[in-house]
């Protein structure tokens, strides 16, 4: 068993194997395992729709069954029980777990947990990752677009989230041709990037994205600017057409006002089928942190 906690502990030959096996699950689209099924806890202290549903979709499709914890114990006579024995009694159970604890994630979650292989499901805080929506992400510029070596991308919003922190670290890995960041400056101060991706990321409004295979629109957290400046970062029908006619849009989901009418139902917005291929990666991902293939 092995755990992903971020990207970085994912190796190079991890990160192809990952995937290529996506790429045979989306072929495939099931692949039950021979012998007694595996048990996935989802363990989901803040509320979720997407990665939550998604891994319990990937779990039934690769033929295991699912366990869900939503609240830590505890009662009106009792205090909140600590996050790391709430983990290692659930990881006690069960062969993965996908975890959203409402704090940090770290390697020593990992050891608490033992043998059981523990999925960072989305945490928080100065360093919080997310590195199976990142995976996903990649996975889906590559499918709709090509290898990403080539191409250049622009991320629009509040570069501090989890999702975005977790696909620069992917992009550092593997380095995209450019890559534009369209953020208010109150945000990008906070901004660090690997040296390798810093030296091809270039900042601009979005008048001036340019050239461009892909927008992520990665959005921005509630109450996170005030509204003018919030407005200045928005996927409009104006700032969208202005881009080059095969560029698209991706999104990491929720979008709540990132986006008007117009672009969320513009032919060149494939959000919704990048969230379709998010059950494939995560397939991928319990196949990989087991170090079991399907049969």
């Amino acid at each position: 068993m092995r755990s992903l906690i971020s990207i970085d502990d994912l190796t190079d030959r991890d990160l192809e194997a990952i995937l290529a096996s996506a790429r045979r699950f989306r072929r495939t689209r099931s692949s039950p395992e021979s012998g007694p099924p595996r048990l996935l806890s989802l363990v989901f202290l803040e509320t979720s729709l997407r990665t939550r549903v998604g891994f319990t979709a990937a779990a039934v499709r690769l033929g295991w069954r699912t366990v869900e914890v939503v609240e830590r114990r505890h009662s009106p006579a009792s205090m909140l029980e600590r996050w790391a024995d709430t983990l290692r009694c659930v990881a006690g159970y069960s062969d993965a777990i996908v975890a959203r604890p409402g704090q940090p994630i770290g390697q020593q979650d990992a050891v608490i947990a033992g043998p059981c292989a523990l999925i960072n499901g989305g945490d928080v805080g100065p360093s919080a990752q997310h590195p199976s929506q990142a995976l996903i992400d990649y996975f889906a510029i590559e499918e709709f677009i090509g290898p990403v070596g080539g191409l250049s991308i622009a991320i629009v919003g509040d570069p501090r989230m989890r999702a975005v922190r977790s696909l620069s670290a992917l992009l550092a890995r593997r380095l995209p041709k450019r890559l534009t960041f369209v953020a208010d400056p109150e945000h990008l101060q906070e901004l660090r990037l690997p040296a390798a991706l810093a030296a091809l990321t270039a900042f601009a409004s979005w008048a001036d994205v340019g050239a461009t295979d892909v927008v992520y629109v990665a959005g921005i957290p509630h109450g996170a600017l005030p509204q003018e400046r919030r407005d200045a970062l928005r996927a409009t029908t104006a700032r969208t057409e202005a881009l080059p006619p095969g560029c698209l849009l991706l999104s990491p989901m929720p979008v709540i006002d990132e986006m008007d009418d117009y672009v969320r139902t513009s032919p060149r917005n494939r959000m919704f089928e990048q969230s379709d291929l998010g059950l494939f990666v995560r397939m991928a991902i319990l196949e990989h942190v087991t170090g079991k293939r399907p049969a």
